[in-house]
């Protein structure tokens, strides 16, 4: 049985916040509500909120993602998750 990020809700495995000890991520690598992002937030997704995801597409920009908070970089594959965010491949799952 997979363990879960109290924090972030995400399996151990791809949780940013896991990933660095338990601790918040830097903010160079964990995105933060700004200018160009400003009502980000991470986002807590339930079972059911998944029949809303998208198709998965290669990331045309950079941005976060709204599952875990690291970046997406160009190139990545990311689906929309249905709410005006984006998700990376572990939060997309």
């Amino acid at each position: 049985m997979a363990a879960y990020c109290d924090f972030s809700g995400l399996s151990t495995d791809g949780c940013g916040h896991c990933r660095n000890g338990g601790k918040p991520l830097p903010p160079d690598t964990m995105f933060q509500a700004n200018d160009q992002y400003p009502g980000f937030r991470i986002r807590s997704y339930e079972e059911s909120d998944r029949e809303q995801f998208g198709p998965w597409f290669t990331a045309q920009f950079g941005g976060p993602c709204y599952g875990c908070g690291d970046p997406v970089i160009p190139g990545n594959s990311i689906r929309s998750d249905g709410q005006g965010g984006w998700l990376c491949q572990s939060c997309g799952q």
